[in-house]
């Protein structure tokens, strides 16, 4: 009895974990405009929901190999590094189906939209969204619509990482998406600026509003040119090598408005020693700058919790607010 019990409490849970959906805007005159936080209250009809999401099976992790090509109200479509296979996963992150990229993409339901404006969230190499997660919680209460992304950032290369942003922001356009502001975390900046390419398709779709870059080695990282020596860079796999100064300083510049935040000691030393100058560990201040930026800010911190300080987050809303990361 017990054991039954049991078995139907968690089937329920899970019954309820994939019915709730991400935020969904209101209809139009219905209640606020697009940049309104929607609530988690908005639910998926039970006839649009795929069958086999009712037996969604929990992930364990894997941040660093798998890739998101699709995120629309939370629903994520996946792409393996390592072994080409596509999942699908629901909004409580339980894994609803494996197998093709079409066939997960038809298991999503229908009649998803999301807001006008979205802010895509990047993070850096070798961590996974959750680096992104106090931005995205800050973004969210201030009524910004964010889709905190993760890529493989040690296991694919630049080209790669770009067209999987390519492939969101080309879905998110098809449910509704309008304009689009981003900020990106260290190589998340890098991989932001190779996908501004006036190619792309989805720039023709999307209007860029704003962007702010964390910590991004925008002048390339003097850290990697000495790993290369090493021969220690390749343990950071592609992504690593994209940091490379041959590589990152060729990179297009947003042709939009955009502000830079930097980090260090604040003195001539900085945190690591095997670095010139001031630096945050791994990204020296000055390579963090990058000419065309309308604003920049300095902070007192290491690269690693760069973008968790509360600070920063308060800085990037100013921002993606009015222009201005200060308060000045």
């Amino acid at each position: 009895m017990n054991a039954a019990l049991t078995k139907a409490t968690l089937t329920a849970r899970r019954l309820a974990r994939v019915r709730s959906l991400a935020p969904v805007p209101p209809a139009a005159g219905s209640g606020p405009g697009p940049e309104a936080a929607p609530t988690r209250g908005e639910r998926i009809p039970l006839r649009q929901t795929p069958l086999r999401a009712w037996l969604a099976v929990p992930v364990l992790g894997g941040a660093h190999v798998w890739s998101d090509v699709f995120v629309i109200g939370e629903w994520r479509v996946q792409h393996h590094a390592l072994t080409g296979q596509h999942r699908l996963l629901d909004p409580g992150r339980g894994r609803v189906l494996t197998g093709s990229r079409a066939d997960c993409l038809a298991a999503v339901p229908h009649g998803l939209r999301v807001p006008a404006h979205v802010v895509i969230l990047l993070h850096g190499l070798g961590c996974g969204h959750d680096a992104m997660e106090p931005l995205e919680t800050a973004l969210r209460r201030h009524g910004r619509y964010a889709v905190n992304l993760g890529y493989a950032s040690l296991f694919r290369g630049m080209e790669e990482n770009t067209q999987a942003l390519g492939e969101v922001l080309d879905a998110l356009a098809d449910h509704g998406a309008r304009a689009v502001s981003f900020v990106a975390y260290s190589l998340g900046g890098l991989i932001l600026r190779c996908s501004l390419r006036p190619d792309a398709a989805w720039r023709r779709r999307l209007d860029c509003r704003r962007a702010v870059l964390l910590g991004t080695p925008n002048q390339g990282s003097q850290l990697a040119a000495r790993l290369v020596a090493t021969s220690l860079l390749g343990v950071a796999g592609p992504g690593g090598l994209a940091t490379l100064p041959r590589h990152a300083r060729v990179l297009p510049v947003p042709d939009f408005p955009f502000a830079v935040v930097m980090a260090g000691r604040g003195d001539r030393r900085g945190i690591n020693p095997w670095l010139d100058g001031d630096n945050d560990g791994v990204v020296r201040t000055a390579e963090a700058w990058l000419d065309g930026a309308e604003d920049g800010l300095f902070v007192l911190s290491d690269h690693w919790t760069l973008q968790r300080r509360p600070p920063v987050a308060d800085a990037v809303l100013r921002y993606l607010d009015g222009g201005r990361l200060g308060t000045g």
